[in-house]
């Protein structure tokens, strides 16, 4: 092979990575620009609330009454691009599958499931989106823009054993339950759920295993790792503060 065809094969390879680059960037753009909508509206929809809540207690304080407390909840909201869906899942199916396939995890303690090696975690979460849809025709679903409070008393940790040192374990999945709070009637492009539906959704997955929160630009690298498309990532923004 000459020089020359080697040059012009490096440079279209050059040329080719330039593009894929561009394209992850112009994908990143696009989802931080849904994303920042979500949170202007987010902000202006808790500015309301605040004047609400603060006119109200002014009223009560004048009256002669005393101010009465303000009442807060966590909301996340579901982020990404148009059409596309966060997962949920309901606690009776992720007990079900806990229950029924003790094999693929080595122990569970309150509310985190301790497993050999991520594959065996990747292959329990197989069975939880399959059981799930199973079981429910479609899997349930949110579409973008739907807003979820956090129940806060709730959170399951699927993680990779340390044996030298269990508090030193690699958290993989963190889930989250919350309970929807936008009807899907009211979105664009709905997900499946039904109104005020409660589940456990994901608020963090590292499944590259590097430390980091998993981002829509890994998703490729992740399918890779496990030849399987049957994982989630976190796609929602928040949680919020948010007043009632």
């Amino acid at each position: 092979m000459s020089g020359k065809s080697i040059k012009e094969m490096l440079e279209k390879i050059e040329m080719e990575k330039s593009m894929k680059i561009s394209r992850e960037r112009e994908e990143d753009k696009k989802i931080f620009e849904i994303r920042e909508k979500a949170r202007q509206e987010y902000l202006k929809r808790n500015k309301m609330y605040e004047n609400i809540s603060y006119n109200q207690n002014l009223n009560s304080v004048s009256s002669g009454g005393r101010a009465k407390g303000i009442s807060k909840i966590y909301v996340y909201i579901t982020n990404g691009e148009p059409g596309e869906i966060t997962s949920f899942y309901k606690q009776d199916y992720l007990d079900y599958i806990l229950n029924n396939h003790s094999d693929l995890y080595l122990y569970k303690t309150e509310n985190t499931i301790y497993f050999e090696d991520v594959f065996k975690l990747q292959s329990l979460y197989d069975l939880l989106i399959e059981y799930t849809a199973q079981e429910s025709s479609s899997k349930y679903t949110f579409g973008v823009g739907t807003r979820l409070k956090d129940l806060e008393s709730s959170k399951i940790f699927f993680k990779i054993e340390n044996n030298t040192n269990i508090e030193y374990s690699k958290k993989i999945i963190e889930f989250t339950l919350i309970e929807q709070i936008t009807p899907q009637s009211e979105l664009d492009n709905p997900g499946s759920s039904e109104d005020g539906s409660i589940g456990y959704i994901v608020t963090y997955s590292d499944w590259l295993e590097d430390s980091s929160i998993d981002v829509i630009s890994d998703l490729n690298d992740i399918q890779n790792k496990f030849d399987n498309t049957n994982f989630d990532i976190r796609t929602v923004d928040g949680p919020f503060e948010e007043i009632l």
